[in-house]
């Protein structure tokens, strides 16, 4: 809790902020910590200075712009549940399927639906998958941030290192961010998520193929 101003100190602040000559001092009146702009190491597109990490970032903030599909296993560790997950993206379409839950995005239209049922509500509902411990943007936008989180906080020094994941070349970084281990993120070279293992999730790349199926867009399951 922050401490208490006593009264003294209250009331000199309050008379500091008296008007002068009718016109309001500002300057200087405004008590408690200011507000700070947002750090560059939480922006998009913005190098953070360490090497590595910044390989794996300038790849997952720039993806392909080509059409694609990816599947992916992720492993939930609080739970020990393993989800399977179809990424589809086709210009202004993605279609991002985790368990049953399938979110459609075309433009500016959303929709959050059951490939059971085909019922659907027409706004992304990422709390559907919140028991996954991931969001919708999981294979490029939600690990980039992790990372940076991640990387802002690390304890050590980061790791750069290559994979073969799904039959493709990766480049990864490895964060130490506890005395138990390090997380670890792994890209495409097309700016495509191929692993991402940082104590709660891990996420694995298991295909990769161009070009979308359509029924990856319908709102049932295929």
């Amino acid at each position: 809790m922050p401490a208490k101003r006593p009264p003294a100190a209250v009331m000199a602040v309050a008379l500091a902020c008296i008007t002068v000559g009718g016109a309001l001092l500002l300057t200087g009146c405004v008590t408690g910590e200011r507000p700070s702009f947002v750090d560059d190491e939480f922006t998009p597109g913005t190098p953070i200075g360490d090497a590595p990490v910044d390989a794996v970032l300038s790849r997952l903030e720039n993806p392909t712009a080509q059409p694609f599909t990816a599947d992916y296993t992720i492993a939930t560790k609080a739970t020990g549940g393993t989800s399977n997950a179809t990424v589809a993206v086709d210009a202004d379409r993605r279609s991002i399927t985790i368990a049953n839950i399938r979110f459609l995005i075309e433009g500016s239209r959303t929709g959050t639906c059951n490939v059971d049922s085909g019922r659907c509500s027409n706004s992304i509902d990422d709390g559907r998958v919140s028991d996954i411990q991931v969001t919708h943007q999981f294979y490029g936008e939600a690990s980039a941030r992790r990372l940076r989180a991640d990387a802002t906080q690390r304890i050590g020094a980061t790791a750069p290192s290559a994979a073969t994941i799904a039959g493709l070349a990766a480049t990864c970084v490895s964060v130490p961010v506890s005395a138990e281990g390090a997380a670890t993120y792994c890209v495409l070279e097309n700016g495509v998520l191929a692993r991402m293992d940082n104590g709660d999730v891990a996420i694995e790349l298991t295909a990769f193929r161009d070009g979308v199926d359509e029924r990856d867009f319908l709102a049932i399951g295929n």
